[in-house]
């Protein structure tokens, strides 16, 4: 349901200006340093944070024209997706994966930008998000992309994760159900049998 003063439907979260919506994000995320620069620019690119426009009628007396403001949105589900995968990029860091461990943060968040966009934008449209995507199977899907090739021994070993816990998220990652009925892989495994990453 809508609400017809604000715009903001149930599910919603509305912020008058994109400033406060970025500092929503910035305290829900408890983002510090260089992640607070890298949280805004993800969200920039991936729409997270939406523009609406709201029309209102004019103040008596006023012109007939209807009056436009707007508000920005952030939908619960969408943020319930980017904390998953900030979380998980997070758990990769620290096993190590796309850059060593003893790597400035800064850096680090510069190399992950493109591929923590990417990993919204393309799972926005998963079926029951909030049961197929969490933080630890992020962490898997990014310790994947982050390997040249690696076998599912070596990711409960790095992630410190139990083999059967690891190879239960490789499964479901090799079949995503998507809104459009049309499942995604993720994840496959190369001709010397180690698991690489697949459509993004």
């Amino acid at each position: 349901m809508r609400n017809e003063i604000t715009g903001a439907t149930m599910g919603e979260r509305e912020f008058l200006t994109s400033q406060d919506a970025e500092e929503f994000l910035l305290h829900r995320l408890r983002a510090d340093g260089s992640e607070r620069s890298a949280l805004v620019q993800i969200a920039g690119e991936t729409d997270l944070i939406e523009r609406h426009a709201i029309h209102g009628a004019a103040p008596p007396g006023g012109a007939r024209a209807m009056i436009t403001k707007f508000r920005w949105i952030i939908r619960d589900d969408d943020l319930a997706l980017f904390e998953s995968i900030f979380d998980g990029v997070r758990l990769s860091a620290s096993a190590g994966f796309f850059v060593a461990v003893d790597t400035p943060h800064a850096a680090f968040w510069g190399a992950l930008i493109g591929v923590t966009a990417t990993l919204f934008k393309l799972l926005r449209n998963v079926v029951n998000k909030s049961r197929a995507l969490d933080a630890s199977t992020f962490a898997v899907l990014l310790a994947v992309k982050g390997s040249n090739g690696i076998t599912s021994e070596a990711l409960a070993e790095r992630l410190q994760r139990p083999h059967e816990e690891i190879v239960n998220t490789l499964d479901a990652l090799k079949s995503l159900p998507m809104n459009d009925g049309n499942p995604k892989q993720l994840v496959a495994k190369n001709q010397h049998g180690q698991w690489v990453t697949a459509g993004f």
